[in-house]
């Protein structure tokens, strides 16, 4: 996934969310000419820092066991979303987790058996 999104400018879209400060940080050059894999796994981490620093993130999970960060939702494309959704209706229908916490840009969202049927 990471040729794909450094050969298809999902990076450089991702920058593009950024302030001007951010957006000149040498690590946008770096993840695309990085091609060792740890370092790039570390370069990844920095740009979701960088997200969450700014605000603009995503983290699902929770409390108890902890949250995943993601870019936030406005860089995702479209089959991103929809799987997320499938995924959330699985795991609260089949009662593999009662709830899941979503929050995006610091806003919290909780999904439940209850929210799960509004949407």
């Amino acid at each position: 996934m990471y040729k794909y999104a450094s050969r298809n400018g999902i990076f450089v879209s991702y920058q593009n969310h950024f302030s001007a400060s951010i957006k000149q940080h040498q690590l946008w050059n770096a993840l695309s000419v990085n091609t060792h894999h740890e370092e790039q796994a570390a370069l990844i981490c920095t740009m979701i820092g960088l997200s969450v620093e700014n605000n603009e993130y995503v983290a699902i999970g929770d409390q108890e066991t902890g949250y995943f960060f993601l870019p936030p939702f406005d860089v995702w494309q479209q089959w991103a979303k929809q799987t997320l959704k499938i995924n959330i209706t699985t795991l609260i229908t089949k009662s593999i987790v009662p709830y899941i916490e979503i929050w995006s840009n610091g806003t919290k969202i909780v999904i439940d058996g209850i929210n799960l049927k509004k949407n």
